[in-house]
């Protein structure tokens, strides 16, 4: 049994990829499909490839996570970022970032890909920098990294001869935070500086020259599965860069297709990436899982229609155009897809010991056949064992049914465990907490009191015990005795508050006279020294003045230095 875990985003569709329900296909049939929103009538991606994965293959437990938990993570074999990567923790904050970066860096929890593959992605410049060393064919690209400063970059713009530049931040996807700037262009300087200022968070920029191709030409995004081509989409341009009226024309289609001869050209690019992929990142990516290599037009802004290069290479978290693929059975690929790579996780467990007790004598009864596990039962009055299962008829649970039943379970426990321990936490607080010698004393001193009271009334210690416990000065006590001192001391002030309420006006102090506010009001103390300043004053009785702070401390004494 290989444990797996699905981290997505909330309840899938984090890339935007979902299914249709038609055409029919058994593990379809328990999906939920989206009632409301954008997405209405479609199931996310990242539930249909659970369902498919878990009615095709019976040795897989599968697991759901929106969110990187460790302990949920560290129970599984293995675990793929489908819809989430590392780069929605930076997002958002360091303090999210730099926990999810321990989970990953744990060489107990296996994450693919892994924190090698992600941070050598999520770095543009310095991939392509790689790859042109290859000899993939890029636009022309300088990286931005510490040196910020506006003027070099802009006469290094000019120095290569570009009208007009890009800037693409590391750290970034899906045209997030794209900026585009015309070197003609009035105040350009200023402009790239308030660029700056404002993406000063992202570690690095990419800079590169603006292909006009991508306004023209379709991008072309390809899918290469454990080092082989799928399939592609071929899109326009976003309008990051280029206004609608340049990316589309008299054609406003989205998709299409791309030449027959521009198609093999860039299968043999992509085929040369894809064996030039680092193999000392991970041990399973030789080759990769998957990745998307997108495909720009034109090198050198000939606006020739064939002469493409490498735009950007993506891996775990990016969109894999479910509907646009045009595969017939696309979730049926991905779930072998990642079926296959979870096998090569095998699953971590304790070595078997043996046993140093000697072997007894067989007996009939030791001859029975055992299960090596116990088996799982569904039917009448919730028969979970073998032996219920037989005193009520239940039959036992196929694979599909066990799936489910423990995947519920866990996400029942990870449900009630925050209140959990909310309530474990408010039962603390309100404990009083004192060092156990105060607390054998004050128990003490409990029993020699209630030793005393039962021997003046002539009762048994027990008898007393049991009246000292049900009286309701007892329960009253008991009640305070769960409350921390501060509410202790609320409900004392509230008591006393109450209880000068409802005094008679009879037993109320005489109001105060004008002698005694002049004799005991704020201000007679203040009154009586300012009198016995004057006295003394009378009588030549003049009080020292206070010694000041010297350069030597007080006094300006310098002794002792």
């Amino acid at each position: 049994m290989v444990k797996i875990g699905i981290i997505s985003w909330k309840q899938g569709g984090g890339t935007n990829d979902y299914i249709l329900p038609k055409p029919y296909r058994p593990w379809k049939k328990d999906l939920k499909v989206l009632q409301k929103g954008k997405y209405k009538g479609k199931i996310p991606f990242e539930k249909a490839l659970i369902a498919a994965m878990e009615y095709k293959y019976n040795d897989v437990e599968i697991m759901y996570m929106n969110k990187f938990d460790e302990k949920l993570m560290k129970k599984n074999d293995i675990n793929f970022l489908v819809s989430l990567n590392l780069l929605y923790a930076w997002e958002k904050g360091d303090k999210e970032y730099k926990r999810v970066y321990k989970i990953m860096e744990d060489p107990s929890i296996n994450i693919y890909p892994n924190l090698k593959e992600q941070m050598f992605l999520f770095n543009k410049g310095d991939y392509l920098e790689y790859y042109a060393k290859k000899g993939i064919p890029i636009a022309p690209t300088f990286v931005i990294k510490k040196d910020r400063n506006v003027r070099r970059l802009v006469d290094q713009v000019e120095e290569r001869g570009w009208s007009s530049f890009v800037l693409k931040p590391h750290y970034a996807y899906a045209n997030i935070g794209i900026g585009k700037f015309d070197v003609d262009e009035p105040d350009v300087k200023g402009k790239v500086a308030k660029y700056l200022t404002k993406h000063k968070r992202f570690p690095g920029f990419v800079c590169q020259q603006v292909m006009d191709g991508f306004a023209k030409f379709w991008e072309v995004k390809s899918f290469w599965i454990n080092g082989e081509f799928k399939y592609y989409v071929a899109m326009k341009a976003a309008d990051k860069v280029f206004s609608e009226s340049q990316i589309y024309g008299e054609n406003t289609d989205v998709f299409g297709k791309v030449n027959p001869s521009v198609l093999k050209d860039l299968k043999a690019m992509g085929r040369k990436i894809v064996d030039n992929f680092p193999k000392d990142l991970n041990e399973h990516s030789n080759p990769p899982m998957y990745l998307r290599i997108d495909f720009g037009c034109c090198l050198g802004n000939t606006l020739d229609g064939t002469s493409y290069f490498l735009n950007e290479v993506e891996f775990a978290g990016c969109a894999i155009f479910t509907e646009e693929s045009g595969l017939k059975n696309f979730t049926e690929l991905w779930a072998k897809t990642y079926y296959q790579k979870a096998k090569e996780y095998k699953p971590r467990g304790l070595k078997k010991v043996k046993s140093l007790r000697k072997k007894g004598k067989r007996t009939k009864r030791s001859n029975r056949k055992r299960y090596k596990t116990e088996r799982k039962y569904k039917g009448k009055g919730g028969a979970r064992t073998k032996q219920t299962a037989r005193k009520t008829g239940a039959r036992p649970m196929t694979p599909q049914e066990r799936q489910r039943w423990r995947r519920e379970e866990a996400r029942l426990t990870a449900r009630a465990q925050p209140h959990i321990e909310q309530l474990q936490r408010e039962i603390a607080a309100q404990r009083d907490v004192l060092p156990a010698s105060v607390k054998s004393l004050r128990i003490q001193k409990e029993r020699d009191d209630r030793r005393e009271r039962a021997k003046e009334a002539g009762i048994s210690i027990a008898r007393q015990h049991f009246l000292d416990y049900t009286s309701p000065e007892w329960i009253s006590k008991k009640k305070l005795l769960w409350k921390t001192p501060a509410q202790r001391e609320e409900l004392e002030s509230a008591k006393l508050a109450e209880e000068e309420r409802l005094r008679p006006r009879s037993t109320w102090p005489p109001a105060p006279t004008a002698a005694d506010l002049r004799k005991f009001g704020p201000h007679a103390e203040i009154e009586a020294q300012e009198r016995q300043r004057k006295e003394e004053k009378a009588f030549g009785e003049v009080e020292p003045e206070p010694e000041m702070p010297g350069m030597y401390g007080f006094g300006g004494s310098s002794e002792g230095i």
